[in-house]
């Protein structure tokens, strides 16, 4: 996701994190890494990321603080991965914090607190399953290119 957006900040990156996560295991079976995430106030945060880039606040990760190193990505992972930074990538922290506070896991994991309180809740993973399999059930979705129908309807909830 850093080397292939710009300008992305603490803010996006968590979710697009959370929307890689999701939508790999609706698509795969699998999930894509198994950090657990959390739902705090701003969305769902990936704790250990979080604290990894965390003193860019609300600034642009600059490219020279990380390395590729030896990823190797499988071309589902990377067909998917790309699909999320072209979908949820053209948002802002904010938009994108919108979207997930819409989304089932996130707020029924925070069911009882209020908007800014924080939490160190982990968002179950079965919840993150079930509602991205029902998200790809409910659009149809055959390849990860079909997750532009949703991110545009998620998009629209807010700015119409």
């Amino acid at each position: 996701i850093l080397f292939n957006s710009s300008d992305v900040t603490p803010l996006v990156l968590q979710k697009q994190l959370y929307f890689s996560q999701g939508f790999y295991k609706a698509f795969s079976g699998e999930f894509l890494f198994q950090n657990n995430c959390e739902a705090w106030a701003h969305g769902p945060v990936y704790r250990s990321v979080y604290y990894k880039y965390k003193d860019y606040g609300y600034n642009p990760i600059e490219t020279e603080t990380y390395k590729l190193g030896d990823i190797k990505l499988t071309l589902v992972e990377k067909e998917l991965l790309d699909s999320i930074i072209r979908n949820f990538g053209c948002y802002s922290g904010k938009i994108l914090e919108k979207m997930t506070h819409a989304e089932e896991p996130w707020r029924a994991t925070r069911k009882g607190l209020s908007d800014n309180e924080g939490s160190s809740l982990i968002i179950k993973k079965e919840l993150i399953s079930k509602y991205f399999n029902e998200v790809k059930s409910k659009y149809a979705m055959v390849n990860t290119s079909d997750i532009k129908d949703y991110s545009i309807d998620l998009f629209n909830k807010f700015n119409n």
